[in-house]
């Protein structure tokens, strides 16, 4: 008896395999392969399906000729070469006995041209400082999303000296999209190294030291730092971003709301609660279009004489019994 599944049409199948293959936390391209393996419909129908192997995953616990070998078996099925990187449950002992730059030179990542997505997973978030003395750097590779995400969860507060996050970013230069996610203990300072990078998120990460050098990243349009502790607000006066556009932020404590200055800023979104300085950001940027807060019944209007050109509202918060909206402006 023919199973439901053998009268699916070739476009079914491929949409089925391609989001099976789609969940960085999974070997995404071993689920290919193995996809390839079932029956012979299936293989040609995955061999036809680019978007499936097009990455990448290396894990700690494989094999350098494993790795090798399986790199050149993506090669020999897709064109062009997997754009989407990703080396998990990266440890100390890992990194000393098979060095990242024998994999990159192995692959030829060298002489890439571009990189979808490149990302490290740490199991903890110390380890990420190791990667800076990796000879992996990529500096004429354009890197469109580069993640160093931690496998701890809640990050561990570090007793070490911070990192400086610049020394990263001299590995891959080209890095538009950098984002961090439960890492501790790093900073920012004023370089150079920011200037390509335009979109920066920053999620569940402690002993953030990132006001020194947001002025660095004088390209940046979209900023998003979500439920992360900031330890340098007040050893800075003033931080300009002059392109940033979008600014989404949520139990960032204490962020820089006095401090920041974006004169091109068009969406504050993240649910954040509003507070005084809050208010003093909004002030010095009347033309905000697109807020998304919540906010407390008893700051509700002078929140609103805050944002006398506001298009988009989404308010959560305790705001029962208010009065109206034209009555507060």
């Amino acid at each position: 008896m023919e199973h439901p599944i053998q009268r699916c049409n070739q476009d079914v199948l491929s949409t089925i395999f391609e989001w099976a293959t789609c969940d960085n936390y999974s070997s995404r391209s071993r689920i290919a392969t193995k996809l390839a393996m079932v029956c012979r419909r299936w293989r040609q129908i995955a061999l036809q399906t680019p978007e499936i192997w097009r990455y990448f995953d290396i894990n700690v616990n494989d094999r350098p000729s494993d790795i090798r070998n399986q790199w050149y078996w993506l090669l020999s099925v897709r064109s062009a070469p997997p754009d989407d990187i990703c080396i998990k449950r990266i440890n100390e002992g890992w990194m000393s006995e098979v060095p990242l730059w024998s994999i990159w030179q192995e692959c030829g990542f060298f002489s890439l041209e571009r990189i979808k997505r490149l990302e490290f997973i740490v199991t903890k978030s110390q380890t990420a400082r190791m990667l800076l003395d990796q000879d992996i750097a990529l500096p004429d590779t354009t890197i469109e999303h580069l993640f160093l995400e931690s496998d701890m969860y809640p990050p561990k507060i570090e007793t070490v000296a911070p990192w400086d996050v610049s020394r990263l970013l001299a590995k891959f230069p080209r890095t538009r999209y950098l984002k961090f996610i439960r890492q501790s203990a790093f900073f920012f300072p004023s370089s150079n190294m920011f200037t390509y990078t335009t979109f920066l998120h920053i999620a569940d990460c402690e002993q953030a030291a990132i006001c020194a050098g947001l002025s660095s990243f004088v390209n940046l349009e979209r900023l998003w730092v979500q439920a992360t502790t900031i330890v340098d607000s007040d050893n800075v006066s003033t931080i300009l971003m002059p392109r940033l556009r979008w600014l989404c932020v949520y139990r960032a404590n204490p962020f820089p709301w006095r401090q920041l200055r974006c004169p091109s800023l068009e969406v504050l979104t993240g649910d954040e609660w509003v507070s005084d300085p809050m208010i003093d950001f909004l002030k010095r940027h009347p033309h905000l279009c697109d807020i998304d807060v919540q906010v407390h019944a008893y700051s509700f209007a002078s929140f609103a004489r805050a944002v006398p050109h506001v298009e988009s509202l989404d308010i959560g918060g305790y705001i029962e019994g208010l009065v109206e909206w034209k009555d507060t402006t």
